[in-house]
């Protein structure tokens, strides 16, 4: 190889070699320089938030008797389920209702009863009625978390519609009787949301007996 064909390979050789560093040295740069990027955030204007307490809270000792009311009426020959609480006529309807109370001096009841009409015609009602008895410390648990939640300064639902529904929270205690109108689609304030999981878990757990 001639003396200037070596030069102009050592030459390529050497401009390969420093575009080469060049390039890595860019690229490690790039990495260290690169900011990670910042995390999408979430709307929470939906979210339920926890109300302030009020000034007049009520003991969970001073509770004697917590009960829970569900009723609705709906069309039973409506073809869709949107149709269901639309045009109820006494021709063909049915209709539920039920009660749990629960009482500090360790009774509980639950209460039910349907009816309907088909045709025209009415169909027998039917009604059942449940005790059980419950110790004073699941009483006492269900007790506090109606006192924890301020049951007192709890409002009405502002997700209560004009449907043939009721969903009514009743606590009984000493000095006073507290009604809270719970929502009829499922959305409730963190508050009666606790409420109302604790007397359903209570209603679950019970050993419920007819009573004839």
């Amino acid at each position: 190889m001639s003396e200037s064909n070596s030069k102009i390979v050592l030459a390529v050789g050497l401009t390969a070699l420093v575009v080469a560093v060049v390039l890595i040295a860019g690229f490690l740069g790039f990495l260290y320089l690169r900011q990670p990027a910042e995390p999408s955030r979430v709307d929470r204007s939906d979210s339920p938030m926890a109300r302030p307490k009020g000034s007049n809270p009520v003991a969970a000792a001073d509770i004697t008797k917590v009960s829970y009311l569900e009723s609705s009426m709906s069309n039973r020959s409506a073809i869709s389920p949107a149709a269901y609480f639309s045009n109820i006529n006494t021709a063909n309807y049915f209709s539920s209702w039920s009660r749990v109370t629960f009482s500090s001096d360790g009774t509980a009841t639950k209460e039910t009863l349907s009816q309907s009409t088909a045709g025209g015609v009415k169909q027998t009602p039917k009604k059942e009625v449940f005790s059980a008895t419950v110790d004073s410390s699941a009483f006492a648990a269900l007790a506090q978390v109606f006192a924890d939640n301020d049951f007192a300064s709890e409002p009405d639902s502002r997700d209560i519609t004009s449907l043939p529904i009721k969903k009514v929270l009743t606590i009984t205690y000493r000095g006073g009787e507290k009604t809270i109108n719970t929502g009829h689609m499922g959305r409730d304030s963190i508050e009666t949301g606790a409420m109302l999981t604790a007397i359903k878990e209570l209603e679950k757990k019970v050993s419920w007996r007819p009573v004839i």
